[in-house]
């Protein structure tokens, strides 16, 4: 995936988002998958709590951790399997509330978001762009 993402830095595609390589610890399709995406997270697919919550908390894995797990266990989650997987993906994907990493990062405190509209407002802020930049 590394392979990729230098490919589209190259080719300007990415400009300066940072980028997020990985897997759900319960994927939502048979087949195994990774996922590519910009830190700034803005998108009109991204609709709701789950969704956002599904790419900004335990639940998805760093493609190097995944593999490790995966090495390791021959499965990306021995975490989920020991506390249950239907348990683990409700406290992270419906009851956990929306956290901004990188700005949390950067405040040295939860940044968070009520509602989805207060989200993609925060995701539109300059804060928000400096937060998602490399250096």
């Amino acid at each position: 995936a590394r392979w990729l993402e230098c490919s589209l830095r190259a080719s300007g595609v990415l400009g300066s988002w940072r980028v997020h390589v990985g897997m759900h610890r319960k994927p939502s399709m048979r087949q195994l998958h990774v996922h590519l995406l910009t830190a700034d997270f803005r998108s009109e697919r991204l609709k709701t709590k789950r969704h956002w919550n599904s790419f900004n908390t335990r639940f998805f894995l760093p493609l190097a951790q995944a593999l490790c797990m995966l090495e390791a266990t021959g499965s990306a989650d021995a975490e989920a399997r020991r506390e249950g997987t239907s348990a683990l993906e409700h406290e992270l994907l419906q009851s956990a509330p929306m956290v901004c990493p990188p700005c949390s990062a950067a405040a040295g405190k939860d940044v968070t978001a009520r509602t989805m509209p207060d989200l993609k407002r925060h995701l539109a802020t300059s804060e928000h762009k400096r937060n998602c930049c490399v250096s």
